[in-house]
């Protein structure tokens, strides 16, 4: 049985690596599964029992990254009464390293035209999750401000590189904290 999980393994990963270099390479609209076939060197049918077709990868990928990243972020916001702003910025400083890992993903999530309404997604989920994980009141023009501005940010340092994590991190933090701050307002529909 484990045997078979590792086959599993090594080509759901063969694929997600071949999806992603050719979106890099081609762009979203322009790969099909042909192409991540052939990358990956599977057959389709082998790609079919994995995914039904290439959003269902591209759903697959953006769901794993939900779960790495959107709860540990969600846990700091919950709490931010009670979180340092060290706290703040460790999280952004991982957050930002897993994204630094994962670069080539993220590169084709945050800046291919044809993915937004997956960055979109992602936005919506980590709005969720966030109004979840609070029991405080919540502005939510402040929530999708601070979550927009996260997301624009780190799109513009994944697409020119020029910042290292320990660059970013300190000032990604301090602007969460202010957005922090108009997150949790006393009142929902108070002014911060």
């Amino acid at each position: 049985m484990k045997q078979r999980d590792m086959r599993i393994e090594r080509t759901e990963r063969a694929i997600r690596d071949a999806f992603i270099c050719l979106v890099g390479e081609r762009g979203y609209a322009a790969v099909t599964v042909k192409d991540i076939c052939e990358r990956a060197d599977v057959n389709r049918n082998t790609f079919y029992l994995h995914y039904r077709d290439k959003e269902t990868l591209m759903q697959s990928l953006l769901e794993s990254v939900i779960a790495e990243q959107a709860k540990p972020v969600a846990a700091v916001v919950s709490r931010f009464s009670g979180v340092s702003e060290d706290t703040v910025e460790q999280a952004v400083r991982n957050l930002l390293a897993v994204m630094e890992r994962e670069m080539s993903f993220y590169r084709i999530l945050f800046t291919d035209d044809a993915l937004c309404g997956y960055v979109r997604y992602l936005h919506r989920t980590a709005r969720r999750m966030i109004l979840a994980g609070t029991d405080r009141p919540v502005s939510p023009v402040a929530l999708d401000y601070m979550i927009s501005g996260f997301i624009g940010v780190v799109t513009e340092w994944l697409a020119h590189e020029d910042a290292s994590v320990d660059a970013v991190a300190p000032q990604l933090a301090r602007m969460v904290i202010a957005d922090l701050r108009l997150f949790h307002a006393v009142d929902a529909g108070e002014r911060a």
